[in-house]
């Protein structure tokens, strides 16, 4: 695919998965990933999605610094780096239809999670199995969103300290992703395959775009339609994912491009 049609695919999805990510605090990952995977190869998925996610989610902390409750963030970023480490080893690169049909079931087996059995964020122990499941799902599956996001809604946070404290959170481990397929890449990859660097600079502009615009919205809404609007967004994502990431591996049609 040229990297003009890539760009008409790639930046519109940008914007929109920004937006949808600055009201929920959520889902937008998996969605664009989804997207990504469809017209390019894992790793180069998987370092668009990082930059991507990266720009947006920071530029979301920044936007809501206020609320961010900072001293979660050193045992989630400690592991993260533990994982990232161990992955680094073996070099592990997913298979596509693998990539959708994990995306596809997080988002059931956090909702299926009782309310009482969900580890808080509050709790430096499980901050720091969040950092490492999170960077451990976004290295495997190229999405982990609503498995820890269950840890930050059981945090006693409101809807604004849930969304600034877990862009700042995930800033990192979606960093840590872009680094790791970045030198995969670099490494494995064909040299005439690397997207041009207009088209990382066009889509982190179109997420800020995105992000900034779902502020109001945020605002505007209370709590619990916070909740609710969250985990009807998150059962339809993975329906979608299951489906696709089946079909791939039972071979009628397949996932790749």
């Amino acid at each position: 695919m040229s990297s003009l049609a890539l760009a008409a695919v790639i930046l519109p999805t940008a914007v929109a998965i920004a937006f949808l990510s600055g009201v929920f605090g959520m889902a937008g990952g998996l969605v664009l990933m989804g997207v990504l995977l469809l017209v390019l190869p894992v790793p180069q998925a998987m370092v668009l999605h990082g930059m991507i996610q990266t720009v947006s989610n920071g530029w979301r902390a920044i936007v809501w610094w206020r609320y961010i409750k900072f001293r979660m963030l050193p045992p989630y970023i400690a592991g993260t780096l533990s994982i990232a480490g161990v992955l680094a080893l073996v070099r592990f690169v997913p298979d596509k239809s693998i990539c959708y049909v994990l995306m596809g079931l997080l988002p059931a087996i956090a909702m299926l999670m009782p309310n009482h059995r969900v580890p808080s964020m509050k709790n430096p122990v499980a901050a720091f199995g969040g950092g490492a499941l999170q960077s451990g799902l976004q290295l495997t599956a190229g999405a982990a969103g609503p498995i820890v996001d269950a840890m930050y809604l059981s945090a006693g946070l409101d809807r604004r300290e849930v969304v600034a404290t877990k862009a700042a959170a995930v800033t990192w481990s979606h960093l840590t992703k872009a680094v790791y397929y970045g030198t995969i890449w670099q490494l494995t990859g064909p040299d005439d395959q690397d997207l041009p660097l207009w088209l990382y600079g066009a889509a982190i502009l179109m997420a800020m775009l995105g992000t900034t615009l779902a502020r109001g919205v945020l605002e505007r809404m209370n709590n619990e339609s916070f909740i609710r609007y969250s985990r009807w967004l998150i059962m339809g994502i993975s329906v979608v994912y299951l489906t696709r990431g089946i079909v791939g591996l039972i071979g009628m049609g397949g996932v790749e491009p």
